[in-house]
């Protein structure tokens, strides 16, 4: 817990959290089993991605 922490808390409009949207369709689609992975699939890589550099969706 020593790190340097920097925290940005922002609001997303739901139809823009891409992020969000992917973990909620991979729990449907998978089993009831919990996994906690030491890094985040390749698809929602790039999702992250996405976010970090500010990728923006224009709302439709």
């Amino acid at each position: 817990m020593a790190k340097d922490w920097c925290i940005q808390l922002k609001h997303v409009l739901r139809e823009a959290n891409h992020c969000a949207d992917w973990l909620a369709n991979q729990a449907c689609m998978d089993s009831l089993e919990v996994e906690v992975p030491l890094e985040p699939p390749a698809d929602l890589s790039s999702l992250l991605y996405g976010d970090t550099v500010g990728v923006s969706f224009l709302r439709l």
